[in-house]
């Protein structure tokens, strides 16, 4: 800690205060905070040793099944240390937790034995280290550490490191980390002492221990242990580093009455080198091989979206019903077609089937679905702008009859020879048409669900094994692992990492240009994907060459067209070039209005922007008609509860505060809230939002005990979710030191305007202008109170 003394105009001390540094090394002098117990060693010089391809076995049990107990934590932090070593370091990583099989919550010691001897029976020749992590209960005993099945038994660590590598020649000279994070048998967990916080970590020749007894007092509300987080997010923000530095200084990040351990003699200095994607694709030990003999896939030239996917997939279900069931009949799936025009004269035509009561029909955005049971089909003057899925029914061709994409069909189908000659088909495969679309169908599900609790990272486990099934079943240069790629893109954009998502968009339009050249309408949304991922980063020129290269592709759509629109108009509002940004919006907002009429999600996002641009302008009554234009549409389509709703609630609060309405703000944002605390719980950035901003609207009419309590509410879950220093941590802490001084009670707008200045001295340094500030509030406190 540093000293920093607060002097008055004639030279006489007020006081003496404490400021934090970001890094401080404990010594072994601390005895009241930290116990670490060195040896001394004589030490020999250590190799750099860079690990680019380690085996990475990640390991640990939810469910037990004597105490009948639950460790949700440790489900957390196997995907926490998952997204880790596979999406950030891009390792290959093998998991006895797999998120899609509850049944792997269970892990008996036969399970655990036979992982490990599957592991060693890998050809791992081409490994250059090895990483194997326990989560879930243990113990720690002088120099035993073991640790406990879900069946209740124990193992000895050491026999673990045993297994590995002694029973195999790969590891023989290369470097091996051994994690070990538990804690102790929950009949324990009510007499948690020091000694059960024990931290400990050795490097002995080429072996790197880690083990860590967590208590249950640092279970981060059943979402992970905080050394799990404090562990990835040291590794993940020190690339470049050796191991032990960046433990030491996890360490020291670590609650203060931890016990560290050390006793090193290492003969490695471990550096973990992140693989690049391409390593990580093509060059896998899994073999990802060449796919030269699969079946044609669903085409994703013209049509590409999830919409046109989820359609697709939903044929595929109906299309497998009926051929178990021996039922004939016809499946379609056509782009902007809500009915079909024509003559009815014929009982089997195709206009007159699909106009039955008892069709099935479903949209899908700009996409329907109908499904008919017939016999015959008769094709005249038709034209489906999509798929024809064929099962056992006979199709006769007669004239002016025009399919855009695919017609899939079964062995026995019968086709008759006007429609061969006109068409190609696809023969009916279950699994490339069926089985695998339903499980990417699936997979995308479970990361939209995240994304709509701001679980990022979860979606992103998602999306890997959405990646690696289309790798494994298609090859590395098929369109769908081009879509892979652009949903994580998309993820990386929404966690701000805007350098990761210009990179996997780039992969992704490097596959499309290899299959589908120049031309195809995907080729138009990787442009502006790329444009947007440029604007965050405040390169307008870049983003608004990709969005008019964009614009320059032959065969998009009005719907491409329309988003390219507002791809730009989102662009010149970042610029602060209102007029345009309006040009444009409303130019996307026209071509979506005749696409999908009045009430849309897509028209609801315009209006939503126009808004927002009004606002920006001051213009608040037109802001507020847009507003509230877009929340009649997302009630209408989403009901009252759904999150989408409590961000417009959000919103129309923000421009009623702006327009100085603030019983209006407040109402607002109470309904905000109210959706919010229950959608996500208390502990969410939303929930301290709404509670922020309702904090600001009490202070805005003088209601200060009420903004006290609301600012009091933000700080606390920002405390909660962020667990340490951070800008809206401090931000907070000055809102609540700036109101405390407009009713007098200098003492406590001292402290919080203290507390706000070490934080932002933390996160910005010396002389960041926040921090500045806030040290200046703090110096006239003291000096009008003469302490």
């Amino acid at each position: 800690m540093s000293l920093f003394t607060v002097y008055v105009e004639d030279g006489a001390k007020v006081r003496s205060l404490v400021l934090p540094e970001q890094n401080v090394e404990r010594t072994t002098n601390e005895r009241d905070d930290c116990y670490a117990e060195k040896k001394e060693i004589n030490r020999q010089p250590t190799l750099p040793c860079k690990v680019k391809y380690p085996l990475v076995l990640l390991t640990g049990a939810i469910k037990y099944l004597q105490h009948q107990s639950y460790l949700e934590w440790v489900k957390y932090d196997l995907n926490l240390l998952q997204i880790l070593f596979q999406s950030k370091l891009n390792y290959q990583v093998f998991n006895t937790y797999n998120l899609q099989n509850t049944k792997t919550e269970l892990l008996t010691l036969n399970e655990l034995d036979n992982f490990i001897l599957n592991a060693i029976d890998k050809d791992n020749k081409d490994c250059d280290g090895l990483i194997f992590v326990w989560c879930g209960y243990g113990r720690s005993e002088r120099d035993r550490e073991t640790l406990i099945t879900s069946d209740n038994k124990m193992k000895d660590f050491k026999e673990i490191q045993n297994d590995l590598i002694g029973k195999t020649n790969y590891f023989v000279g290369k470097p091996k980390i051994f994690i070990k994070i538990t804690c102790k048998e929950q009949d324990d967990f009510g007499q948690v002492t020091a000694n059960q916080k024990n931290i400990l970590y050795r490097c002995h020749e080429d072996i790197f221990t880690i083990c860590a007894d967590v208590p249950r007092t640092s279970i981060i509300n059943s979402a992970g242990s905080y050394f799990t987080e404090i562990f990835c997010r040291g590794i993940e923000g020190n690339i470049g580093k050796s191991l032990e530095c960046i433990v030491k200084s996890i360490f020291a990040q670590i609650s203060e009455k931890a016990i560290v351990q050390s006793v090193s003699t290492p003969r490695f200095d471990i550096y973990l080198i992140p693989r690049t994607r391409q390593h990580h694709i093509e060059n896998d030990r899994s073999s990802i091989v060449k796919k030269d003999n699969i079946p044609q896939t669903l085409d994703l030239k013209t049509h590409w979206n999830k919409y046109w996917r989820r359609a697709n997939v939903e044929a595929a279900k109906i299309m497998k019903k009926m051929m178990d069931g021996n039922e004939q009949g016809l499946i379609v799936v056509a782009y902007n077609t809500p009915e079909w025009k024509g003559a009815r004269d014929n009982p089997f035509s195709f206009v007159t089937l699909m106009n039955k009561d008892n069709v099935i029909k479903k949209q899908f955005g700009s996409y329907w679905l109908y499904a008919t049971k017939s016999e015959l089909v008769i094709l005249e003057d038709i034209y489906v702008d999509g798929n024809i899925y064929e099962s056992n029914c006979k199709l006769v061709c007669k004239e002016n009859v025009n399919i855009t994409i695919q017609i899939f069909v079964m062995t026995k189908s019968v086709i008759d020879q006007q429609l061969q000659q006109l068409f190609s088909f696809v023969q009916w495969d279950t699994k490339i048409h069926h089985d695998i679309p339903i499980q990417l169908q699936e997979l995308e599900e479970k990361k939209e669900e995240c994304l709509a609790k701001e679980l990022l990272d979860d979606s992103i486990v998602h999306l890997q094994k959405y990646l690696q099934l289309c790798i494994d079943t298609f090859g590395c240069n098929h369109p769908y692992v081009a879509i892979s790629y652009n949903l994580l893109g998309i993820t990386y954009f929404d966690k701000k990492q805007q350098d990761e998502s210009i990179e996997i968009f780039e992969k992704a339009l490097k596959i499309v240009l290899n299959n589908f050249g120049n031309n195809c309408n995907i080729i138009t949304l990787l442009y502006n994907n790329l444009g947007g991922a440029y604007a965050d980063k405040n390169q307008y020129d870049e983003a608004i060459a990709y969005h008019q290269k964009a614009l320059t592709i032959e065969s998009c759509n009005d719907g491409d067209i329309a988003t390219t629109y507002y791809c730009l108009g989102h662009t010149y509002r970042k610029q602060s070039e209102h007029n345009k940004a309006i040009e444009f919006y409303e130019k996307a907002l026209a071509i979506k209005l005749k696409l999908f009429g009045d009430f849309h999600e897509e028209i609801a996002n315009l209006y939503y922007n126009l808004a927002s641009v009004y606002q920006d302008t001051t213009q608040y009554n037109k802001a507020i008609q847009l507003y509230e234009k877009a929340l009649l549409i997302k009630l209408k389509v989403f009901g009252a509860s759904h999150g989408s709703v409590a961000d417009l609630y959000y919103d129309l609060a923000s421009v009623y505060q702006d327009a100085m309405e603030y019983e209006n703000a407040i109402e607002y944002n109470q309904k905000a809230l109210n959706i919010e605390l229950v959608l996500f719980g208390k502990n969410n950035s939303k929930v301290a939002d709404s509670y922020n901003n309702l904090g600001s609207c009490y202070e805005d009419i003088e209601q200060n005990t009420e903004a006290i309590e609301c600012y009091k509410q933000a700080l606390q879950i920002k405390k909660e979710i962020f667990k340490g220093p951070n800008k809206s941590i401090g931000d907070s802490l000055w809102n609540l030191g700036r109101v405390f001084n407009k009713i007098g009670e200098t003492q406590a707008s001292c402290k919080y305007f203290e507390e706000s200045w070490k934080t932002y001295h933390i996160v910005f340094g010396e002389w960041d202008r926040l921090t500045v500030e806030s040290k200046k509030r703090v110096e006239e406190h003291l000096i009008m109170n003469n302490i």
